[in-house]
């Protein structure tokens, strides 16, 4: 695929701050299988129950043993989750600029992220969503207060997403090491 990888070439010069085990997890080439353990907590509203149930994120449970597997295809990155057999996955994909954007796609909600380094962190804020198609007005925009660190020498991660209108739908957090 020989371009350099997709958030490298969306960080540019802040992909350097980003500590060594966060740029591996990031840096594939063809494919790369993670292996790790999570805890999940779900929402509890009926609207976070349903959204959760559409997408096929993992029911709470702690210690649950997680498998990433992310392919590189030729519009992006496709990363299947596997959290204990509940399997769900997203489409990441980098539109050419000026200015580069990334989007990530789960199922019919199509994002817009902000991906930014700040204090050897990664963050994934939403910028903007689509659903079907149709854009999100901003009162509606998922929130994902999302980051990428490591600790130890290890790739953690601490996802959580909510609506305005649902409350949380799911945090899911973690750590994660390349297999061979």
């Amino acid at each position: 695929m020989g371009k350099q990888p997709l958030f490298q070439r969306f960080l540019g010069s802040s992909w350097q701050a980003l500590p060594a085990a966060v740029r591996a997890v990031h840096s594939i080439e063809g494919q790369l299988r993670l292996e790790g353990k999570a805890r999940v907590d779900r929402g509890t509203s009926l609207l976070s129950h349903i959204i959760s149930a559409v997408i096929g994120f993992p029911k709470s449970g702690s210690d649950i043993p997680v498998t990433v597997i992310i392919t590189q295809t030729p519009k992006g990155e496709t990363w299947v989750r596997d959290f204990g057999g509940q399997t769900f996955r997203s489409h990441l994909s980098l539109k050419e600029g000026p200015p580069l954007k990334v989007f990530e796609r789960f199922g019919l909600l199509r994002a817009e992220l902000g991906l930014r380094e700040d204090n050897k962190a990664l963050l994934f804020p939403v910028k903007r969503a689509w659903l079907l198609g149709i854009a999100l007005p901003h009162w509606l925009l998922p929130r994902s207060d999302t980051r990428e660190t490591a600790q130890n020498g290890l790739f953690h991660f601490d996802v959580a997403i909510s609506l305005p209108l649902a409350g949380q739908i799911v945090r899911y957090r973690g750590w994660l090491k390349p297999q061979a």
